[in-house]
């Protein structure tokens, strides 16, 4: 949902993905921004990399399916 409305909005947004999963699931992914000037995937990020770049960003989405036993402590 995130990358299709990035399509409708000016190359002052940015949508910036970082992250990790299977060979496919990033190919996918790749193919998916494909032309989507103001999307990118910057792969997996740790430790102070990752808290830089973090603090870098205005807003951040977390898009995770957790059991509803734990969705209550996130």
């Amino acid at each position: 949902l995130a990358i299709d409305a990035m399509r409708y909005l000016p190359d002052t947004y940015q949508l910036k993905i970082v992250g990790y999963g299977s060979e496919f699931a990033v190919n996918q992914l790749r193919r998916r921004i494909e032309g989507v000037s103001n999307v990118r995937y910057d792969g997996m990020l740790q430790g102070k990399e990752y808290s830089d770049y973090l603090m870098s960003c205005d807003v951040g989405i977390s898009p995770r399916r957790l059991p509803d036993e734990l969705s209550d402590y996130t």
